[in-house]
């Protein structure tokens, strides 16, 4: 493995990490995102199963 100048080491060493903060930034975005979407669709699930047993009671009287 060839010698780098520490300097040189360090500067990678900060690039990593600013890729890292800035995937878990977006990792971040898209967790509220998908959280967001999930309970749209609970509600959209919950008001299609109170539609279904309401035809259930309709066709049982």
């Amino acid at each position: 493995m060839e010698e780098r100048p520490v300097e040189e080491l360090i500067d990678r060493i900060d690039s990593a990490l600013a890729r890292i903060e800035r995937a878990s930034t977006r990792g971040e975005a898209n967790l509220r995102d998908l959280s967001g979407r999930h309970e749209r669709l609970k509600a959209s699930v919950a008001d299609a199963l109170r539609d279904v047993d309401a035809l259930i009671a309709r066709a049982s009287e």
